[in-house]
């Protein structure tokens, strides 16, 4: 149950005072710590609301004091005012967020724009330096062992391959050739057969 009193004594180097009450004149003890956290100190004169509870003492104390002049000074203004600013503040600050956003997409889309041209500037300076191997330098073809006509072409399949025995020197002397496909040494197995 609430009661209605007036702040008669309070002591604000102590933090705490007392309340008369209004319906028998009881003088009730009350502590700062019974007041609205973030409240204004209470002031003598004061008109308040408040429950009893029992103390250590066997007498009642104020507890849950409550007054409208307990409010800070910005609070006590209409609701639309107060409900007006903070959303026009709230969509101004997404939009700032918004902003800087995309101002770091930006930044970090241009720099790894920029990295990259880095690294396609040295790749083609380094192209542009290098110098192109002569034409003597080029391997050879290896030579077929003596007794036999074979040559390394472009013919890499078996399909391409006349005999077993080609088949054989190309995949013993020419690069790239996909005649082996079990890996035993073979070529053309299902081709030229065992």
């Amino acid at each position: 149950m609430r009661y209605q009193g007036t702040i008669t004594h309070w002591l604000d180097d102590k933090g705490y005072g007392f309340i008369t009450r209004a319906d028998n004149g009881d003088s009730v003890f009350f502590h700062i710590s019974d007041c609205p956290r973030g409240a204004i100190r209470p002031q003598t004169g004061w008109v308040v609301s408040f429950e009893l509870k029992a103390a250590q003492n066997g007498k009642f104390a104020a507890n849950h004091v409550h007054s409208e002049k307990f409010l800070p000074r910005a609070a006590t203004k209409p609701a639309t005012a107060r409900a007006a600013r903070p959303a026009h503040t709230s969509k101004r600050r997404r939009r700032g967020q918004l902003l800087n956003t995309l101002l770091i997409l930006l930044a970090v889309a241009a720099m790894g724009y920029a990295i990259k041209e880095y690294y396609r500037a040295r790749q083609l300076l380094a192209l542009a330096n290098s110098t192109p191997a002569p034409l003597g330098s080029l391997p050879a073809a290896p030579l077929a062992p003596a007794g036999t006509h074979y040559q390394c072409d472009q013919r890499i399949y078996c399909s391409q391959m006349t005999s077993r025995n080609e088949a054989r020197y190309f995949l013993a002397h020419c690069p790239g050739v996909k005649m082996d496909g079990n890996g035993d040494g073979e070529p053309c197995e299902q081709q030229f057969g065992h």
